[in-house]
């Protein structure tokens, strides 16, 4: 597996973060991309502008025979902003690709099974996003390689030009009465609460530089068009970028820098394209939920704000 190339172009979106950068470029290094994609937000004051431009030269390593193509910018877009725009670019010329933040330390695996997975499901309108990470105990996935569910995580994934055309960063579908009652009759009440919630803040904030998170949407591009995420019975992606600098993961849990592993191949691929509503269970109870009290609140916020209106 050390000696594996990645056939699709890789994607990595950076920002300030030396360290963390310099440990997933060095994952990537080993399977030699013939394509890299930098995306690099700018920095906020003269103190980042030090630490945005350390990152960038990490990409002045590349010892290989690689293609590197740069979105370095100069002004700072914030966290959303940079990365939707950014996707939306590689998108635009790229008809796959392969995406890891800079926090996103990958196994070198990954690249074979997102590559083969990519190819396997290229004309699949059902299937969305492939993802590299994963909180589910092998016995969901009931001997197979991966299994398909409607909630996905986007540490490490990869996608289709013919998805991210459906991409829209101010989903506009949710300010529609039919829209919340449809999701309402196919989401369990617990997962569209939650959901109703998250949806609804990013509607009405989405053009505000209120939200830093680009991946809310994606979900809801996703579920709206019954699309499907691919999940692997093994984790390959450790988040290692908990920490002080971090945008969203300023704390470490337990979800965080998980242990990852190696995908044996080849691939044994599930006979059926079926939802998996174990593995959206769990997924949406570790991602989505939460603690008991979280769940508790989030009953009592949704009954304020929705049912009183």
């Amino acid at each position: 597996m050390e000696n594996y190339q990645v056939q699709h172009p890789v994607v990595m979106n950076v920002f300030k973060r030396y360290d963390c950068t310099k440990q997933v470029f060095e994952q990537v290094r080993k399977v030699k991309p013939k394509k890299l994609y930098v995306i690099a937000d700018g920095p906020r004051n003269d103190e980042e502008k030090i630490k945005c431009d350390k990152v960038r030269s990490i990409f002045n390593d590349i010892d290989w025979n690689c293609e590197l193509i740069t979105r370095f910018l100069d002004e700072n877009y914030g966290c959303a902003k940079n990365s939707y725009t950014g996707y939306k670019w590689v998108f635009s010329k790229e008809e796959a690709a392969i995406v890891l933040e800079d926090d996103c330390l990958p196994s070198i695996s990954f690249f074979r099974y997102c590559d083969e997975l990519l190819e396997k499901y290229k004309y699949d309108e059902r299937v969305y996003q492939i993802c590299g990470n994963t909180l589910a105990p092998e016995k969901c996935f009931y001997g197979y390689s991966y299994a398909f569910n409607k909630f996905g995580s986007v540490w490490g994934w990869a996608s289709w030009a013919r998805v991210w055309k459906e991409y829209d960063f101010e989903i506009k579908e949710w300010g529609k009465l039919e829209t919340k009652k449809l999701l309402k009759q196919n989401l369990p009440i617990r997962q569209f609460i939650q959901k109703a919630l998250n949806y609804e803040y990013y509607y009405k904030n989405s053009n505000n530089n209120k939200t830093s998170v680009w991946a809310t949407q994606f979900d809801f591009c996703r579920l709206i068009h019954s699309g499907l995420c691919i999940t692997p019975s093994k984790n390959l992606i450790s988040n290692i970028g908990f920490g002080e600098d971090a945008t969203h993961t300023n704390k470490n849990d337990e979800n965080l820098n998980a242990k990852r592993f190696e995908m044996t191949f080849p691939l044994k691929h599930p006979s059926i394209i079926l939802n998996n509503k174990e593995l959206d269970e769990l997924s949406f109870r570790k991602i989505g939920y939460g603690t008991r009290f979280n769940q508790i609140r989030s009953w009592i916020k949704y009954y304020l704000f929705f049912k009183t209106k």
